[in-house]
């Protein structure tokens, strides 16, 4: 049986690039899928939305299609670039998903509040599909729900106070609704789970966590060779 090797994944850096070259008047900034950033959630500026289009390109993908964003800084291929990629190697024959039973993620040492979800991959010259588990787990949950509630309290005392996180004058409305946010625990935990449903471990963890299985599988059947400044390179790090 063939031995599926996952490369070693040094940091991705973005060349300097022109950044009136990929701008045009036809696609701005704002048309951009990928212009925020998915880890930070800071907009992109133009050079860095520049730089990623042009990686993009020069890793056959196209980042107004969705293919790429930045997470930290950094280049992140999406489940979508990567499918768009692995769909043109004839090698690619498919894949599947089944979400674990209690039983069954009992029997893997998950718990009880875990979603995992089995994805295999098939690979023409591989004997043995590529398998995963894809999980989203109960504690990280519940560690992403404390982070929200810390941040929704901390964002509407400092704009009741009558500014922002940056240091910025607030008033008005937004005032307003950071003094019921305070005052008012049904306004505090609407708040908290609007954002929530903004991220997909919470809105959708089932689909999260076979979002997270695919990756996984895809990496390892298919070692892509992605470039870093012009030299062949491993598969993108970091968590969808």
């Amino acid at each position: 049986m063939p031995e599926i090797k996952t490369p070693e994944e040094p940091p991705w850096e973005l060349e300097p690039v022109d950044p009136t070259k990929a701008l045009s008047v036809r696609h701005t900034l704002q048309d951009l899928p990928g212009n925020t950033d998915a880890g930070s959630k800071r907009a992109l500026d133009k050079t860095q939305a520049t730089q990623l289009i042009a990686w993009a390109k020069d890793n056959r993908l196209d980042a107004w299609r969705g293919h790429v964003v930045m997470m930290y800084g950094r280049p992140y291929v999406t489940l979508e670039g990567w499918l768009y990629l692995v769909r043109r190697d004839p090698r690619f024959k498919g894949w599947k998903s089944a979400t674990l039973t209690l039983e069954e993620r009992r029997a893997e040492g998950y718990g009880e509040g875990d979603v995992v979800v089995r994805v295999t991959v098939k690979v023409s010259d591989l004997e043995e599909p590529v398998e995963e588990l894809g999980v989203v787990s109960g504690i990280e949950r519940l560690e992403s729900r404390w982070q929200i509630e810390d941040n929704v309290r901390q964002q509407a005392e400092a704009e009741a106070a009558g500014r922002d996180h940056g240091g910025k004058p607030v008033e008005g409305w937004r005032q307003n609704k950071a003094k019921e946010v305070l005052a008012d625990e049904k306004h505090f935990h609407r708040e908290v789970e609007r954002r929530m449903n903004t991220m997909p471990i919470h809105r959708n963890p089932r689909g999260q966590a076979e979002v997270r299985g695919l990756r996984m599988c895809l990496r390892r059947g298919f070692p892509l060779g992605l470039r870093v400044q012009g030299e062949a390179a491993a598969q993108e790090g970091g968590n969808p």
